[in-house]
C-alpha cells in the first residue's frame, strides 16, 4: 500500500474523530431544550452549553412560561431546574454534569417578568455568593 492512501486513510479517520467532538454538545444541548420544554406550563426554551474564559463549563440561557403569578412561575421554574439535571445526567456522569455553571439561566413569565436562580433559590445566594458559582449539582434532588 502506498503513502498517499494510508495517509487519506488516516486524515479520513481523523476528521471523522474530530467531527464527533463537536456532536456532544450539540446532543447536550437538544437534550437540554428536550427536558425544559416537557415540563407542564414552558411555552419555550432557547438554552445552551457554553465553554467559559476559564473553561468553566455552563449551562446558559432563558424559559419562557405560561403562568404569570411569581409563586407559580417559580414552581415551574423549579421543575425545568430539575428536568435539566436529569437530562445532563443522562447524557454524562453525575460528577461531570453536576459541575456545570447554571447561574446565567432565567425564566420569562408571560406578563413579562424575568425571574433568575436567586428568586428561585434565595439560599444559593448565601452560600454561592456568586452566580457563575452555582452549580447544576445544587438543584439534584
Amino acid at each position: 500500500m502506498g503513502r498517499r492512501p494510508v495517509l487519506a486513510a488516516g486524515l479520513a479517520l481523523g476528521a471523522s474523530v474530530l467531527s464527533g467532538c463537536g456532536l456532544r454538545g450539540r446532543t447536550l444541548d437538544e437534550a437540554l431544550n428536550e427536558a425544559a420544554g416537557n415540563v407542564d406550563g414552558v411555552t419555550s426554551s432557547a438554552l445552551e452549553t457554553v465553554t467559559g474564559a476559564e473553561f468553566q463549563r455552563a449551562i446558559r440561557g432563558r424559559v419562557e412560561i405560561s403562568a404569570a403569578r411569581r409563586e407559580q412561575v417559580l414552581e415551574i421554574f423549579g421543575e425545568v431546574m430539575t428536568a435539566l439535571v436529569d437530562a445532563a445526567y443522562a447524557q454524562a456522569d453525575a460528577d461531570s454534569e453536576g459541575s456545570r455553571v447554571v447561574g446565567a439561566i432565567t425564566a420569562l413569565s408571560s406578563d413579562g417578568e424575568e425571574y433568575g436562580i436567586w428568586d428561585l433559590r434565595p439560599d444559593l445566594e448565601q452560600s454561592a455568593g456568586r452566580l457563575d458559582a452555582v452549580l447544576l449539582s445544587d438543584f439534584a434532588e
